[in-house]
């Protein structure tokens, strides 16, 4: 999976350099864990062959309510659909919570496939640490990805 956060025009909504250093950290400690090979590319690829995988940026206006989001940039196929560029766009970092370990391993949680409690199946509670370490609806744990959703992400990948 490559990853990176570097626009287009090289510069709109880059992170900063603690924000590129969290990125790292959750790549590092809990998606490498995982069957997946997690790789930072400083020069992304937005459309044909070889593009960057999973793009990280900071942005202002994720929506009402929200600290993050992500969302696919290129479905591919037929439904269901797979995804060829994952976006992922939190808040900026003067937010206590912004770019936090939590929060940047539950989006990326989102763009490797996982689901809130309530919408996975079997269902548990949006809050169950127990289960869902980072993809805790709220996010602001301080929590990896957790045993259940290293197994999820092994079992599609």
């Amino acid at each position: 999976m490559d990853m990176s956060d570097t626009a287009s025009d090289g510069k709109s909504n880059k992170l900063e350099e603690d924000d590129q250093a969290m990125v790292r950290s959750v790549m590092n400690n809990s998606y490498n864990g995982t069957d997946l090979n997690t790789v930072y590319d400083p020069t992304p690829t937005f459309s044909g062959e070889g593009e960057t995988d999973v793009y990280f940026e900071e942005y202002g206006g994720v929506g009402p309510g929200l600290i993050g989001i992500t969302w696919c940039n290129d479905a591919m196929g037929e439904p269901p659909y797979a995804c060829d560029q994952q976006h992922i766009r939190i808040l900026p970092g003067y937010y206590s919570y912004a770019y936090g370990y939590g929060l940047v391993c539950h989006e990326t949680g989102h763009a490797v496939g996982l689901l809130h409690g309530g919408n996975a199946y079997p269902t548990v509670n949006n809050e169950d640490l127990d289960t869902l370490h980072c993809m805790v609806k709220s996010s602001d744990t301080t929590r990896g990805l957790g045993p259940t959703n290293v197994a999820n992400i092994n079992s599609v990948y």
